[in-house]
C-alpha cells in the first residue's frame, strides 16, 4: 500500500482545512478557550509490528492507523491530521472514517489540503524526521525503519499515563490490522490483554454474598416478627406498627386472592403517599403480584395507556384518587378496591401472613418511564434484583431499626421502593408529609428535626431545595441525619459542601443507574470536592453488579474514551412487559474475552472510565434526558407535538434542566399556550416544554439528520422594564433574578416566560421568607409578574373593585390544586364550583372521548355587509376578554370533584372559511357540510376556551359567523347576548371600553350558593309523592337506530294553527310554554299507557332579583321534571289550568337541581324525553346605532345543538322541532311521533273544552304496543 499525499493536495475554497471540524481527543483536564497548545512532554514506544514478509510497515498504513485511532477514540467519520511536507511547510491529511473502512482502505482513500502558514490544528503528524515546531495538543511521530514511536503532548491537557496508553493503543491497533488487514476499523483491537481483564473483569468484582433470594414482603414479615411495636410508618399524628401494617396488608393479600391475584399478576396502585400506600404494597406483594404504580395526577388517557399496557387485573385507590383511573368493572376484567369504600368487607379477611406462592424470580412491581414511540415504556423488575440492591445499600451503611427516613419520591419513581420497602426491610421507620405540603422545604426542614429522620433519599433537585430553605432560615443543624442517598440526576458538585454546612455528620453518597437494573447500579461516596471538579464521579458498580462501557460495535473502550453505558448482574428486569421488539432492542446478549453470555442493558448514557476504573458520565447519546430526576424521553414529546395538525416538524431539546421545544409550523404557527396545553392533555407536567421555539427550518447535518447540537437557545425575552419600587418588590424582584438566573427582572417579567416552573417557584418561595417575604407557589405561579405578587404578599386584591366581584373565594382549593392547575394554566383568576347541570353535561361528554358530543353547540349569526375579518376577530377576543365564564375550563381538585377555573389571557380560536369561489348553487351545501365536519371536532374541557370561531364568506356581502362552543359555557339566552355583544364589539373595533360594564357569571353562582336548599329539597319532594314510576318512552331493550348523533324533524305550524293557540292562550290565561307541555304528556300518556306522566323541562334559571341578570352569559338553564297527572274525564282547559298553578308554585325552586331533586325524592330516574321553549328577547337598544357604525347587520342566531336524552321536543315562536338520538331511533320512528303531537297539539287548541281522554282518538294518535 502506497499513497503520495502531494499529489492530491487540493486548492479549492470548498476543501478549506477548516471545512471539517477539529479532532479533540478526549483529554484529562478541560480546554480553555484562550490556550494555546504548546508540547512539553514526550512519551516513547517502541511500534513493534513488521508486515507479514518482515519488513517495516509503510508510512501511508502508520498514518491511517493514526486515523483509524483518532476515530476510535473520538467517533468523528471525519478526522483530520496536519503533517509536515518535505519543504517544511505543513499539509491536512484528512480521512472520511466509518466503522466499516479497514485500514487499506483509508490508506487509499486519504486526501491532503494546504494549510496556510500560522495556522495548525490540534493534531499533528510526523514520520521519519524532526516534530513540527507547529503548536500542537498532540503529535505523533514515527521513525518505521528504527522501530520507534514518539507522541509529543500538552501537559496542560494530557497526563503521561494518558500519552502511554494512547502510544499503547495505537501499537495494539497497527499490530491487529496488519495481521487482518481486511478487518473493520470499528473491530480493531484496542486494548492489551492485561488492560481487557482489567476493564473487563477486575473492575466487576463485586460479588457479594446478600440476602437476595427472597421477596421483598417476607423481610417486612420477619421485621413484624421480630418487633410488632416497633413503629413502621409515621403520617402526621398516625403511627403504624409493623404489625398494624402486617396485619392491614394480610387482610388485603387475601382479598386480592380471592380476586384472582397471584404470580405476575399485575395491580394497579393508585394512591398518594401515605400508611395505605405500604399496606397496599405489601398486600400486593404477598397475594404474589406485582404492583403498577399509577400517579393520580397523571392524565387520564396516560393511566389508561398504562393500565391496559401492563393487563393490571385488579386496581387499588381511594375513591378521592379515582378521578384519572379509566372505568374498572365495565366489561375489560378489571376489579377496583377501594381502601376506605371497602374497608368493612377488607376488616372481614384473615390478617395472618397468607401462604408464599411466588418466588425471588417472580414480579414484584412494574414501573413506567418515558418511551420514545409516545407510549410509557413498562419495566418488569424482579424481587431478587430489588432485594439485592436494598440488601446492599442496607448493609452497606449499617441502616437498621432506629433509621429512618422521609418518603419525599412518587410511587412512579423508583426511589420510593427504598423508602417504602428498603427503610422497613431494615426495621426502620417511613416518615410521610403532610398530604398539603409535599412539596414545601420548610416542613421537610420541620419533619427532620422533629422526627429525628437520619436518612435523606431523593433526586438531587429536592436537596437543592432542602440547602436552599436550611440556608435561608439560618435553620439548626440537623445531627441526626447520617445519610444521603441521592440518584436519578446530575448531582450539582457544590451541594456536598452546602449539605455538610447543617448536617456535619451526613455521609453523602451518589448512585446512578436505571430502572431497568433495579433502582441503582453504580455508587460514589463524596468525601470531599475540590475547585477544579465540574461533576461528581458516577462512581463504580455495586455488589452483584457489572458496568462496561462499550463502542457502537460494541468492543470495550479505552480509560478515558466516550462510550456507552452497559449494566449487567443479578439487578435486570425482566425487560419491558409483553414488548418482546422493544427488549430485543435495549437488552442483549454479549461476550468479549473472558466475560461469555452476560446479559446487558443499553442505557443510553455515555460515560468513561478513569484510569482506575472510576466511571464518569458525560451525558446521553440518544434522545433521552433527566429533568429534576425523572427521565424524559425526548421523542414521546415530540410524538405529542407532531400530533398537533399545524405542526410540520418538531424537536425537543433540554436547555439548563428545561425542556425547549422547536416547532416549524404549517402556514398557520399553533400558538404557545395552544401547544403546552396539548402536551399537558397527554404527558405529566414534568414533560411539558417551559419555552417553545418558532424556526422556519431544523438545522439538519450533512448526512441529512437533525442537528441538534444546532438547535438555538431560547431568546429570554420580558417586558419594558420597569424598575421595583417598593421594598416587597425590590426583594422578590432580587429573588426572581437569583432563581433564574439572570441579571435583572422588572415589575411586569413573566416568571414562566422567563423560565420558571414548579421546582423554581418553591425556591423563591424559600428564598423570599428568608427575607420576610411571605408569598406561596401557587401566588408565585398564578400572579407570575413581580407587580402582582407583591401585591398578593401584602395582602392587597387587585380585583376588589372589579365590577360584579365578590370578597370572597366561591370555593376553597388547596395550595397543591393551585399548583397543579397553574403549571398548564398560570393565569388563573378565579376558581369556580360548577352548577349540577353542568356536571352532568361535562359527565355525559366525556363518557366516551370520540365521536359525537350532544353538548356541542353551533350558533349561527348571518352577516350582511361586507365584513372586516381582522376586525370581527379582534370583536371575538374582545367577548373573550368580557366575560370571564367564556374562559373557563374544567378540571378535577384533589378529592376528584371538577371546578371551574378561569383562565386570563386566553387566546381565541379563529379560522376563516371562503366559499365565495364555488358556483352558487354548491355554496350552502359546502356551508352544511363544514358544519357537519366542524361538530365532529370536540372540545377538552381542561383546555380553554371550550369555543372557536370560523368566519364562513358565501359570497359578496353575505358571511356567516359560526360560534362553535360547549353548552357548559352559555344557554340560549346567553347566545342571544354574545350575538349583541359581537355587534358593538365589532362596531367599537374590539374596544370594550366602549361597552358598559357587564356582569359576571359569578355573581350568579354567589347568589346561586345562598338559596335555601333544604327548603327546595322538600317542595320538589311533595311535588312528586305517590309517583309509581319513571315515564320511559324509549326503553332500554328497544332496536336501535342507525348512525350517530342527532336527527331532528321541523313541525310548521300554520297561520291558522299559530291564530288557534294564540287565542286558546289568551282565553285559559296560560303560556304557549304551558300548552306545549301538556299537549306533550298527552302524547306521552297515549304511547306510555300511564295517566301520571313525567317529562323534563328547560328552565331559564335567571334569578329576577339578581340585577343585570338579564345581559348575563352562562349557563343559567335548569332541567326540572314537570308531573301531570291525565284523568280522562277532564278538560283540556283544566289540565292547561292546573299545570300552570302547579308551575308557578314551583318557580321561586326552579334553581333547585335535578339530581338534588331526585335525592329529595328518592328515585333514579323520571324521565328520558324533555322540552324546551325558546322565546328568547333580543334587546334591540343601540343596536341601530351599532349597526351603523359597524357597516353590516348581524342578525340570527341559528342554533344548532342538542343533548342527551333520547327525545327532546324544541319549541320555537313558529315551528317545533323534535330532536332524537340516531342511535336509538329510526327516522320513521320520531317522524310518527311528530306528527303525533302535531295532531295532539292542534286538537287541543281547537276544542279546549273537550276532554282529555278523547284527544288521542280524536287526534289519530294510536296507543303504542307494548
Amino acid at each position: 500500500m502506497s499513497l503520495d499525499f502531494h499529489a492530491d493536495i487540493l486548492d479549492t475554497q470548498d476543501t478549506a482545512p477548516s471545512d471539517w471540524p477539529p479532532v479533540l481527543v478526549p483529554a484529562d483536564r478541560p480546554r480553555r478557550p484562550a490556550a494555546s497548545s504548546r508540547r512539553t512532554a514526550v512519551e516513547h514506544a517502541g511500534l513493534g509490528v513488521r508486515t507479514p514478509y518482515g519488513g517495516a510497515i509503510g508510512e501511508d498504513v502508520l498514518v491511517a492507523g493514526f486515523a483509524a485511532l483518532l476515530y476510535r477514540y473520538t467517533g468523528q467519520d471525519r478526522v483530520s491530521m496536519d503533517r509536515v511536507t518535505d519543504k517544511g511547510g505543513a499539509e491536512r491529511l484528512r480521512f472520511r472514517v466509518s466503522g466499516a473502512s479497514t485500514l487499506r482502505e483509508l490508506a487509499d482513500g486519504g486526501e491532503a489540503v494546504y494549510v496556510p502558514e500560522g495556522e495548525a490544528g490540534p493534531v499533528g503528524f510526523a514520520a521519519s524526521g524532526e516534530p513540527s515546531d507547529r503548536s500542537y495538543e498532540l503529535q505523533l511521530v514515527v521513525h518505521p525503519g528504527e522501530d520507534r514511536l514518539e507522541l509529543h503532548y500538552d501537559t496542560a491537557l494530557f497526563d503521561q499515563a494518558t500519552a502511554a496508553r494512547l502510544l499503547g493503543h495505537y501499537r495494539t491497533l497497527v499490530q491487529d490490522a496488519t495481521a487482518s488487514p481486511d478487518r473493520p476499523v470499528a473491530r480493531l483491537r484496542l486494548l492489551t490483554d492485561a488492560e481487557l481483564r482489567r476493564t473487563l473483569v477486575e473492575w466487576n468484582a463485586t460479588r457479594t454474598d446478600l440476602p437476595y433470594d427472597v421477596c421483598l414482603h417476607e423481610v417486612f414479615e420477619t421485621q413484624a416478627a421480630r418487633a410488632p411495636g416497633a413503629v413502621a410508618v409515621v403520617s402526621g399524628v398516625e403511627r403504624w406498627t409493623y404489625g398494624q401494617v402486617n396485619a392491614a396488608a394480610n387482610r388485603l393479600a387475601h382479598h386480592l386472592r380471592a380476586l384472582g391475584v397471584g404470580p405476575d399478576v399485575r395491580v394497579g396502585l393508585c394512591l398518594d403517599r401515605s400508611p395505605g400506600l405500604l399496606v397496599a404494597v405489601l398486600g400486593i406483594l404477598k397475594a404474589g403480584g406485582a404492583y403498577v404504580p399509577l400517579d393520580p395526577d397523571y392524565p387520564t388517557l396516560r393511566i389508561a395507556t398504562m393500565v391496559a399496557g401492563t393487563s393490571c387485573a385488579v386496581m387499588i385507590s381511594r375513591e378521592a384518587l379515582t378521578a384519572n383511573l379509566p372505568g374498572a368493572g365495565e366489561g375489560d376484567g378489571t376489579r377496583l378496591v377501594l381502601l376506605d369504600r371497602d374497608a368493612e368487607a377488607l376488616a372481614a379477611r384473615p390478617d395472618h401472613d397468607p401462604a408464599p406462592i411466588a418466588g425471588p424470580e417472580n414480579l414484584c412491581y412494574i414501573i413506567h418511564t418515558s418511551g420514545s414511540t409516545g407510549e410509557p415504556k413498562p419495566i418488569a423488575l424482579r424481587h431478587r434484583g430489588v432485594m439485592n440492591n436494598i440488601a446492599d445499600l442496607n448493609t452497606r451503611f449499617q441502616v437498621g431499626p432506629g433509621d429512618s427516613v422521609l418518603a419525599l419520591s412518587s410511587p412512579s419513581f423508583d426511589m420510593s421502593v427504598y423508602e417504602f420497602l428498603g427503610m422497613t426491610a431494615a426495621g426502620g421507620t417511613v416518615v410521610i408529609p403532610d398530604p398539603g405540603r409535599t412539596k414545601d422545604p420548610a416542613h421537610w426542614a420541620e419533619l427532620l428535626a422533629s422526627e429525628n429522620v437520619t436518612v435523606w433519599n431523593s433526586a438531587p433537585a429536592l436537596l437543592v431545595l432542602l440547602a436552599d430553605q436550611m440556608e435561608q432560615t439560618r435553620a439548626e443543624p440537623l445531627p441526626r441525619l447520617r445519610l444521603a442517598l441521592l440518584g436519578g440526576d446530575w448531582v450539582p458538585v457544590p451541594l456536598f459542601d452546602r449539605v455538610r454546612a447543617f448536617a456535619p455528620a451526613l455521609r453523602f453518597i451518589v448512585m446512578g443507574g436505571a430502572t431497568e437494573a433495579s433502582i441503582h447500579s453504580t455508587i460514589y461516596e463524596v468525601e470531599a470536592t475540590g475547585p477544579d471538579w465540574t461533576s461528581i464521579p458516577y462512581g463504580r458498580p455495586m455488589a452483584n453488579q457489572r458496568t462496561y462501557i462499550l463502542d457502537d460495535a460494541l468492543q470495550p473502550v479505552p480509560p478515558g474514551v466516550p462510550g456507552e453505558l452497559y449494566l449487567a448482574g443479578i439487578g435486570l428486569a425482566r425487560g419491558y412487559l409483553d414488548q418482546p421488539e422493544r427488549t430485543a432492542e435495549r437488552f442483549t446478549e454479549w461476550s468479549y474475552g473472558e466475560v461469555t453470555g452476560e446479559r446487558l442493558y443499553r442505557t443510553g448514557d455515555l460515560a468513561r472510565f478513569g484510569a482506575d476504573g472510576l466511571i464518569e458520565l458525560l451525558g446521553r447519546v440518544d434522545f433521552q434526558v433527566k429533568i429534576n430526576g425523572l427521565r424524559v424521553e425526548l421523542g414521546e414529546i415530540e410524538a405529542v407535538l407532531r400530533s398537533h395538525p399545524w405542526v410540520r416538524q418538531t424537536a425537543v431539546a433540554a436547555r439548563e434542566g428545561r425542556l425547549v421545544a422547536y416547532i416549524v409550523p404549517e402556514d398557520q404557527p399553533p400558538g404557545t399556550d395552544e401547544l403546552r396545553d396539548l402536551v399537558a392533555e397527554r404527558l405529566p407536567d414534568y414533560m411539558v416544554p417551559t419555552a417553545f421555539v418558532t424556526m422556519e427550518r431544523l438545522p439538519l447535518t450533512p448526512n441529512g439528520k437533525l442537528d441538534r447540537k444546532g438547535l438555538p437557545e431560547p431568546e429570554v425575552t420580558g417586558a419594558a422594564y420597569r424598575e421595583p419600587r417598593s421594598p416587597q418588590e425590590k426583594i422578590l424582584a432580587g429573588v426572581y433574578a437569583d432563581v433564574l438566573g439572570v441579571d435583572r427582572v422588572g415589575l411586569d417579567d413573566d416568571f414562566v416566560a422567563l423560565g420558571g416552573d414548579s421546582i423554581r417557584s418553591i425556591q423563591v418561595v424559600t428564598r423570599a421568607r428568608a427575607l420576610g417575604v411571605e408569598v406561596s407557589a401557587r401566588q408565585v405561579l398564578q400572579a407570575r409578574t413581580v407587580a402582582e405578587l407583591a401585591l398578593a404578599a401584602t395582602g392587597a386584591d387587585a380585583t376588589l373593585d372589579a365590577p360584579g366581584d365578590a370578597s370572597q373565594p366561591l370555593i376553597t382549593v388547596s395550595e397543591e390544586d393551585m399548583e397543579y392547575w397553574s403549571q398548564d394554566h398560570p393565569r388563573i383568576s378565579d376558581v369556580w364550583p360548577l352548577t349540577p347541570l353542568q356536571t352532568g353535561m361535562l359527565f355525559e361528554s366525556t363518557l366516551n372521548d370520540t365521536g359525537h358530543d350532544a353538548y356541542l353547540l353551533q350558533s349561527i349569526y348571518h352577516l350582511s355587509g361586507e365584513v372586516d375579518a381582522a376586525r370581527m376577530r379582534a370583536a371575538g377576543q374582545a367577548l373573550l376578554e368580557r366575560h370571564p365564564n367564556l374562559r373557563a375550563a374544567f378540571v378535577a381538585d384533589e378529592i376528584g370533584d371538577t371546578v371551574a377555573i378561569v383562565v386570563d389571557g386566553v387566546a381565541l380560536p379563529w379560522r376563516e372559511v371562503d366559499l365565495g369561489h364555488l358556483p352558487e348553487g354548491d355554496r350552502d351545501e359546502a356551508f352544511r357540510r363544514f358544519l357537519a365536519e366542524d361538530q365532529t371536532v370536540r372540545f377538552d374541557p381542561e383546555t380553554p376556551p371550550l369555543l372557536r370561531m370560523t368566519l364562513v364568506t358565501l359570497g359578496p356581502g353575505r358571511a356567516e359567523l359560526v360560534l362553535t362552543i360547549h353548552h357548559v359555557l352559555i344557554d340560549g339566552w346567553s347566545e342571544q347576548v354574545v350575538g349583541r355583544d359581537l355587534l358593538r364589539l365589532y362596531a367599537a373595533g374590539g374596544d370594550a371600553s366602549a361597552l358598559p360594564p357587564a356582569r359576571g357569571y359569578r355573581d350568579f353562582l354567589v347568589w346561586l350558593s345562598r338559596q335555601d336548599r333544604e327548603g327546595s329539597a322538600r317542595v320538589w319532594a311533595g311535588e312528586l309523592a305517590g309517583l309509581d314510576g319513571p315515564t320511559i318512552l324509549v326503553p332500554a331493550g328497544a332496536s336501535p337506530g342507525a348512525g350517530e348523533g342527532i336527527g331532528e324533524v321541523f313541525l310548521t305550524l300554520s297561520p291558522e294553527e299559530s291564530k288557534l293557540l294564540a287565542g286558546c292562550c289568551a282565553e285559559l290565561g296560560v303560556t304557549a310554554n304551558t300548552v306545549v307541555q301538556g299537549a306533550w304528556a298527552v302524547l306521552l300518556s297515549a304511547l306510555t299507557g300511564r295517566e301520571d306522566v313525567v317529562f323534563g323541562a328547560v328552565v331559564s334559571g335567571r334569578p329576577g332579583a339578581l340585577a343585570g341578570v338579564e345581559s348575563m352569559v352562562g349557563l343559567f338553564i335548569n332541567t326540572i321534571p314537570v308531573r301531570v297527572r291525565l284523568g280522562p274525564d277532564g278538560t283540556v282547559a283544566q289540565l292547561l289550568t292546573g299545570l300552570r298553578d302547579r308551575q308557578t308554585a314551583l318557580l321561586d325552586h326552579h334553581h333547585h337541581s335535578l339530581s338534588e331533586i331526585y335525592q329529595a325524592a328518592r328515585v333514579e330516574a323520571l324521565f328520558d324525553t324533555l322540552v324546551a321553549f325558546q322565546s328568547y328577547l333580543w334587546n334591540r337598544d343601540g343596536d341601530a346605532e351599532a349597526t351603523g357604525a359597524a357597516g353590516i347587520e348581524l342578525t340570527g342566531p341559528e342554533s344548532v345543538g342538542g343533548n342527551s336524552y333520547p327525545v327532546t321536543l324544541v319549541a320555537e315562536a313558529d315551528r317545533v322541532i323534535l330532536q332524537y338520538q340516531r342511535h336509538l331511533l329510526d327516522r320513521a320512528t320520531a317522524e310518527d311521533i311528530a306528527a303525533g303531537f302535531h295532531a295532539v297539539l292542534a286538537q287541543m287548541v281547537s276544542d279546549p273544552g273537550g276532554r282529555v281522554g278523547g284527544v288521542p282518538e280524536q287526534a289519530g294518535v294510536k296507543a303504542r304496543e307494548a
